[in-house]
């Protein structure tokens, strides 16, 4: 069985950019988990301490991208998976 890392795969960006990236997991049953993926430039380096930051209720927001993007303008890998992947996109509260 492949480990979750050899799944892993990048769509949607160059990861050899400063910035964010989305990335997409072959999720189980057949859905794909969608990451939000923010990372210091290449310019700082190659080896990052990695925070995984957990969305809020609505999902991962474009909020919850800015705090990504602030956690890796101080030298780490932010990650936002978006966990409700398989439940409806807009879910009542």
């Amino acid at each position: 069985m492949p480990s979750f890392w050899e799944n892993l795969r990048f769509s949607g960006g160059n990861v050899d950019q400063p910035g964010q990236s989305y990335d997409e997991n072959e999720g189980s049953e057949n859905q794909d988990m969608v990451l939000y993926v923010s990372h210091p430039p290449p310019s700082a380096g190659s080896n990052f301490p990695a925070i995984i930051v957990v969305q809020e209720a609505w999902g991962v927001t474009r909020h919850i991208e800015k705090v990504c993007d602030r956690i890796a303008q101080e030298g780490y890998v932010a990650i936002a998976p978006a966990l409700f992947h398989r439940e409806h996109p807009n879910p009542k509260l």
